[in-house]
C-alpha cells in the first residue's frame, strides 16, 4: 500500500515540478537535542553485571528545522 501511495505522490510532484520549475523545492529537515543524553545500553564480561544513573524524566528538548532552496550556483 504504502507504494502505491509513494508513487501517486512523486507522479505529484513531477506534475509540479513541470509547473513551477525545479527551483521551487524546498528542502526540509527536523532534528531535536536535549540536554541531558544518556545511553541505556552498555558491554560487559558474560555474567557481569553493569550498573549506572539514569535519569527518569525526559529532559527539555528543542527542536531545528531547517530549509533550503534550490539554486543554481
Amino acid at each position: 500500500m504504502f507504494r502505491k501511495e509513494r508513487i501517486k505522490y512523486y507522479r505529484a510532484l513531477i506534475k509540479l515540478i513541470k509547473i513551477y520549475g525545479s527551483k521551487s523545492l524546498v528542502y526540509i529537515d527536523e532534528s531535536g537535542f536535549e540536554e541531558e543524553s544518556s545511553c541505556i545500553y552498555a558491554w560487559s564480561k558474560r555474567g557481569k553485571k553493569i550498573y549506572g544513573d539514569k535519569q527518569g524524566k525526559g529532559g527539555k528538548r528543542e527542536n531545528l528545522v531547517a530549509g533550503r532552496r534550490k539554486t543554481n550556483a
